[in-house]
């Protein structure tokens, strides 16, 4: 079974710094990171990680630790993060390519430009002659 749906099967809520409960579809609403103090990944999964650290502290009685809610919350909001990065990545591929699209058009037609504007005028009247 995957993260998600164990997220539902459990109705797994993630508290934000603003004391709002969040259902797991919301954590792909939240920015990666916020200036304004307002609630973000970042600032979640730091949580989540403390929270995890204690979970994890060793244990010398041997009793075995059930697997937590918070640790699901963790991959979870780490899961997210890493999508969103990915999809921000991408984003700045595509703008990055499309921006030298343009640019290698645009040199294109100055090339283009450059070689009518070389031809002689007789060249030039020939051209333009057989455009009729």
């Amino acid at each position: 079974m995957n993260i998600f749906e164990k997220a539902s099967k459990l109705g797994l809520r993630f508290q934000v710094k603003n004391g709002m409960n969040l259902l797991t579809e919301d954590l792909w609403n939240l920015p990666l990171t916020s200036t304004t103090n307002k609630p973000n990944l970042n600032d979640l999964a730091k949580g989540l990680s403390r929270k995890v650290k204690l979970l994890d502290e060793e244990d010398f009685v041997g009793t075995a630790k059930v697997d937590s809610g918070e640790q699901l919350q963790f991959e979870i909001v780490k899961h997210v993060i890493a999508s969103k990065m990915e999809e921000n990545k991408l984003k700045s591929e595509r703008k990055s390519n499309q921006e030298q699209r343009k640019l290698i058009i645009q040199i294109m037609a100055e090339k283009k430009n450059d070689d009518i504007k070389s031809k002689t005028f007789e060249e030039l009247e020939a051209l333009l002659n057989g455009m009729d």
